[in-house]
């Protein structure tokens, strides 16, 4: 199923985009029955979620028609390395804030925002989001993994209820750890974020001399983003067999084919809503979901490089 990620929907990470065009955006998408909204205290620094709380305040939106999924303990940075907060007394306050951003008095879904793996380990956090969850204050509990390994940092005790990854062409780590054997074991629910690898998964990649000045993505080294630039065209005989027009729409398809819960493309225009919706119920075959898995393997290490 599709969701909405509201990254981008903040004007600043993916480049300006005005608080006009995001509720339109949001409202559209909740026409086309597109309810499940990703969000995140630092997108904006909680700008997002104040236009999706004055969406609810005014009543253009029923609360009851939309699960907000929100994440805290991630702080406002530039660049790629994170600043986070996961002190429960901290995140206590952020919970109070987060409510009255939204213009609510309940989350469906709250997840630690790209803990540490100590943090993942750590019980008194856990006791907290728990705490939390019996309060009646959120209905689900989880946490958004910096890497797909750290899952196995989760003592099971800990009952999560959602876990949030990154999946898409360029990143498979999940279909090759006991990932997905895990969650099916525990019933947790999955949420796949960065289908299209921030971007780079189109026809033309990105281009970083054309980015807006803010733009999350030219704080990446440039060989990384020269190797997905590169590594994308590996998947184009795939957009052409299924008659994609862009690679983007094989990026979309080959996530909604695993059958997550939620999928969680990033959409900054009327034009991508449209666009997605179009490829809702074109999947995958199995035989090529494994061939796609194979190239993966084959250039797994061409995709994230490490110097």
């Amino acid at each position: 199923m599709i969701g909405l990620g509201t990254w981008g929907l903040s004007g600043e990470s993916y480049g300006k985009l005005s608080v006009k065009l995001a509720k339109k955006i949001i409202l559209n998408c909740i026409k086309k029955k597109i309810n499940f909204i990703d969000t995140a205290t630092t997108y904006g620094n909680g700008r997002v979620e104040s236009i999706i709380g004055n969406l609810v305040k005014k009543k253009t939106i029923k609360r009851r028609n939309i699960i907000i999924c929100s994440k805290f303990g991630m702080l406002p940075h530039k660049g790629i390395k994170p600043i986070q907060n996961f002190n429960t007394d901290f995140l206590k306050k952020e919970v109070n804030k987060m409510l009255k951003r939204l213009c609510t008095n309940y989350l469906d879904v709250i997840l630690l925002h790209s803990p540490p793996r100590e943090v993942l380990q750590d019980k008194k956090v856990f006791n907290f989001l728990n705490e939390i969850k019996k309060q009646k204050i959120v209905k689900n509990i989880g946490v958004s993994l910096k890497s797909p390994q750290d899952i196995f940092y989760i003592k099971s005790s800990y009952q999560v209820d959602y876990l949030e990854f990154n999946f898409n062409l360029m990143d498979q780590r999940i279909l090759n750890l006991n990932f997905l054997n895990k969650v099916k074991k525990y019933k947790i629910k999955t949420i796949c974020r960065t289908p299209l690898a921030f971007g780079f998964l189109t026809n033309s990649g990105i281009n970083i001399k054309k980015l807006q000045k803010g733009d999350h993505r030219l704080y990446w080294p440039k060989y990384q983003i020269d190797a997905w630039n590169i590594g994308r065209k590996l998947f184009f005989p795939f957009r052409d067999k299924y008659h994609f027009k862009d690679l983007s729409d094989l990026a979309l398809s080959f996530c909604l084919s695993h059958k997550f819960n939620y999928v969680i493309p990033g959409m900054y225009s009327l034009n991508d809503l449209n666009k997605n919706i179009k490829i809702i119920n074109k999947k995958i075959k199995k035989k090529d979901l494994s061939e796609i898995n194979e190239i993966y393997l084959k250039n797994q290490n061409k995709f994230y490089i490490k110097k």
